[in-house]
């Protein structure tokens, strides 16, 4: 029976939560995608996660211990380590390394890996064993955005010609599974895995609800911009987050009493909110060449949780939930304040019939289960 591995800078539950109670940097888009594929898989088989967490910034502790955490099927392995950037990316390399080689010679099992493409380490840690006649080298990525400079460019081929030698790949990009695999014969498109919301949140007022990056780039100025110029006195918009412009959110949040800034959260708490809003917001731009077929984590889970949901136009989305998602046509401050109001004046109950149709279409599509069976078959049938 094949034996399935992964590695990354995966947190278990445990350490994941133990990172956000310490105010520690995680990157949520991308760990979420990769987490709920282990999860989905987990529900199907026994795995191991080689998790290289994120360096710790507010731990003073130079040395952290082994640690085990199981949840579920999958088993959390993380190696001990010293907490300075060049020694603990050594120690990494040299047990994970260890580690496949002693799964090899101990069985005669094959053994697919499955590694995270953004992280340098991790496709450093595979490198020797491409090759290995037992082994199945996954690549996982999401959000590989299209170069738009000559730099960009260069650093975009060069990505893609080292991530060739694995033996397949998972993304959430037609476009860039298309550069790595001109016949796609070895990708698996994956959009997201969808769950069902544990609860809705309840709050004094109505409320509008964002979750995910706080950069300028993905909108979030906009959405703050457009909803103050509604002079909303009986609503209001939560934001819950992290990113390069978080001081710009606070800012507002602390001069509007009608926007809140919640910080980051866990995904969970996270979901109960997006159950609980009036209705979620997509405010990101949307570029064609650049984002084509690439669906943010936090979209899938607004169309997950029965609330309605705001969102700029992206092909994927108009293809898939052409009427159940009311759409913000124009990325800026007049058209999310446009797409707003227009909302606000719809009838809701109207609105609510889309959005349980569109959590139906999510759920159905996308959900754990569903995708963990076809993960698995294509992984076995990946030659």
């Amino acid at each position: 029976m094949d034996k399935y591995l992964a590695i990354g800078p995966l947190l278990s539950p445990i350490t994941f939560q133990q990172y956000l109670n310490a105010g520690e940097a995680i990157p949520l888009d991308h760990h979420l995608y990769f987490s709920r594929l282990i999860e989905a898989i987990g529900e199907r088989q026994t795995l191991q996660v080689l998790t290289i967490p994120p360096k710790r910034k507010t731990k003073k502790t130079r040395f952290i211990k082994e640690q085990l955490h199981h949840h579920g099927n999958v088993l959390y392995v993380e190696f001990a380590h010293v907490n300075i950037p060049y020694m603990r990316s050594f120690l990494f390399l040299f047990h994970m390394r260890r580690y496949i080689r002693k799964l090899l010679k101990k069985s005669t099992n094959s053994l697919t890996i499955m590694i995270d493409l953004h992280d340098p380490l991790s496709r450093q840690i595979i490198r020797p064993f491409h090759h290995h006649p037992r082994v199945k080298t996954i690549g996982v990525f999401q959000d590989v955005y299209t170069p738009s400079t000559p730099k960009a460019s260069r650093i975009y081929q060069r990505w893609i010609k080292n991530v060739r030698s694995f033996s397949g790949w998972i993304g959430n990009d037609h476009d860039v599974l298309k550069h790595i695999d001109q016949k796609s014969e070895k990708t698996f498109y994956l959009p997201g895995i969808v769950d069902e919301p544990k609860g809705a949140k309840k709050h004094p007022r109505a409320y509008f609800f964002y979750s995910g990056n706080l950069d300028i780039k993905h909108g979030i100025d906009l959405l703050m911009r457009g909803f103050l110029d509604l002079q909303l006195t009986n609503m209001d918009l939560l934001i819950a987050g992290n990113g390069t412009d978080v001081g710009l959110v606070e800012q507002i949040a602390k001069q509007h009493r009608h926007i809140k800034y919640l910080g980051v959260i866990h995904p969970i708490i996270a979901q109960k909110y997006q159950a609980g809003a009036y209705a979620n917001i997509n405010p990101q731009p949307s570029k064609k060449e650049a984002m084509f077929q690439t669906i943010p984590s936090k979209i899938l889970d607004y169309l997950s949780s029965g609330a309605p949901t705001l969102s700029s136009r992206q092909p994927w989305l108009e293809k898939h939930f052409p009427d159940q998602i009311f759409w913000i046509d124009i990325a800026s401050i007049d058209g999310i304040r446009v797409a707003l109001d227009r909302f606000l004046k719809t009838d809701y109950a109207m609105a609510q019939t889309k959005a349980n149709k569109a959590k139906q279409f999510a759920m159905t599509m996308l959900n754990a289960n569903k995708v963990g069976q076809d993960l698995l078959t294509w992984m076995m049938e990946l030659k």
